[in-house]
């Protein structure tokens, strides 16, 4: 669960900044307009994913 809070945290935050540069991710450019949203939600996600992530018990 970790790794996917770590990816969409990744495209959340590169669809910010990227637009700066002149680019962007082609998968979430398909979002247009919407696209900050999109990248706002996929911030949240991965920060609630990354966090249950650590608060799970350790399997052994």
């Amino acid at each position: 669960m970790r790794s996917w809070g770590l990816y969409c945290l990744l495209f959340g935050i590169g669809a910010f900044i990227l637009p700066m540069m002149g680019m962007q991710f082609s998968i979430l450019a398909l979002f247009g307009d919407a696209l900050p949203m999109v990248a706002g939600a996929l911030i949240v996600l991965g920060v609630v994913l990354t966090a249950l992530s650590f608060r799970q018990s350790p399997q052994s």
